[in-house]
C-alpha cells in the first residue's frame, strides 16, 4: 500500500460527478460566487463609508459579512476553475491549507455569531451603558481576538491530522474535509476522531452557550419591560437568531451527510450537504442584514437613488 512518502496529490473524486452537466455547475457556481461577492462587498463598502455605521454592532456585521467572502472564496474559484479544466487533482500541501481555511471559516462564523448575540446582549439590557461597555478599542480587540481564536482551533483541529500516513488518495467530495483524510489513513485513528470530536464540541458549546445565556438575558429584560420594549428588543434580535438558524441548520445538514449511506443518495445531494456553510450563510446573511437593518437599507436606498438620479 502507499503511505505518505509517496502520496504528493490528492483526488476529488466529486467533480467526477460534473462530467456529464460540467458547463452548467461552472456558469452556476460562477454566477453564485459573483451574486455572494457583490453583496457581501457592497454590504463592507456601505458600513465603512457611511459614518452612520461606525457602531460597534455595524463593525461585527461587517467581519460577519467579511467572513462570508473568506469562506465562499474557500470553495467556489476552485469548483469553478476545476468545472473547465477537467482535473480533480489536488496537492497534499494545498489539501491541509484548504481545510484550514475551511475549519477557521466555520470556527469564525459561530464566534462572530456569538459576539454579535453578546452586542444585543448589551444594547438591550444596559443601553445607555452601550457605548462605554462596547468601546472602539474593545470592539476591535473582540474583532481580532475572534479571528485569532478560530485560527488557533483550525491548527489544533488538524494537526494530528498532519502526522497520519495515507494509504489511499480518494476524497468522496469537491474540497479537502478532515473526516475524509482521516478515513484515508493507514493507522488506527480512534484517537485522532476523540480528540477532533473533543475540539468541534468544546468550541461549538462555547459559542452557542454564550448565545443562549444572552439571550435568557434579554428575555428576562423584556419580561418586565412595556410591550413597545419588548416589540423593538425583538425586531433587533430576529436578524441574528435568523443567522444562527441558518448556521445551525447548516450544520445539521452536514452532520446528515456524514452519517448517512452514501450510496442511498445521488453524490450531488451529499456535496450540497457538505458545501452548504459556504454557500448559505455568505449569501443570505448580507441580504437579511440589508433588508432588516433600518439603517443599512436606508443608506443602500440612497445610494441606489442617487445613481439613478445620475442616470436620468
Amino acid at each position: 500500500m502507499k503511505n505518505i512518502s509517496s502520496i504528493t496529490t490528492l483526488k476529488l473524486a466529486g467533480f467526477e460527478e460534473f462530467n456529464n452537466y460540467r458547463y452548467f455547475y461552472f456558469i452556476c457556481c460562477l454566477l453564485g460566487y459573483l451574486l455572494i461577492v457583490f453583496i457581501n462587498v457592497l454590504l463592507i463598502v456601505v458600513i465603512i463609508f457611511d459614518q452612520n455605521l461606525h457602531a460597534p454592532m455595524y463593525a461585527f456585521i461587517c467581519n460577519l459579512a467579511l467572513n462570508g467572502l473568506y469562506g465562499s472564496s474557500v470553495l467556489f474559484p476552485q469548483v469553478v476553475a476545476y468545472s473547465i479544466s477537467e482535473s480533480n487533482i489536488i496537492s497534499y500541501a494545498a489539501c491541509f491549507i484548504q481545510m484550514f481555511f475551511v475549519y477557521s471559516y466555520s470556527y469564525n462564523e459561530l464566534v462572530f455569531l456569538a459576539i454579535m448575540a453578546y452586542d444585543r446582549y448589551v444594547s438591550i439590557c444596559n443601553p445607555l451603558r452601550y457605548y462605554s461597555i462596547l468601546t472602539k478599542a474593545k470592539t476591535l480587540t473582540l474583532v481580532i481576538l475572534s479571528w485569532i481564536y478560530s485560527a488557533c482551533f483550525a491548527v489544533a483541529f488538524l494537526c494530528l491530522s498532519l502526522r497520519l500516513p495515507l494509504c489511499d488518495k480518494y476524497i468522496p467530495n469537491i474540497f479537502c474535509d478532515n473526516a475524509a483524510i482521516v478515513k484515508l489513513s493507514c493507522v488506527d485513528t480512534s484517537f485522532d476522531d476523540v480528540f477532533q470530536s473533543w475540539i468541534a464540541v468544546v468550541n461549538s458549546g462555547l459559542m452557542l452557550i454564550g448565545i443562549l445565556c444572552s439571550y435568557v438575558q434579554i428575555f428576562k429584560v423584556c419580561k418586565k419591560s412595556s410591550e413597545g420594549t419588548v416589540r423593538k428588543a425583538f425586531h433587533t434580535c430576529i436578524t441574528h437568531m435568523v443567522a444562527v438558524c441558518i448556521f445551525l441548520i447548516c450544520g445539521v445538514f452536514k452532520f446528515f451527510q456524514r452519517t448517512v449511506n452514501k450510496e442511498s443518495n445521488s453524490i450531488i445531494v451529499h456535496i450540497l450537504f457538505s458545501a452548504g456553510h459556504f454557500i448559505f450563510p455568505p449569501l443570505l446573511n448580507p441580504i437579511i442584514y440589508g433588508i432588516r437593518t433600518q439603517e443599512i437599507r436606508n443608506v443602500i436606498k440612497k445610494i441606489i437613488t442617487r445613481k439613478m438620479n445620475k442616470f436620468n
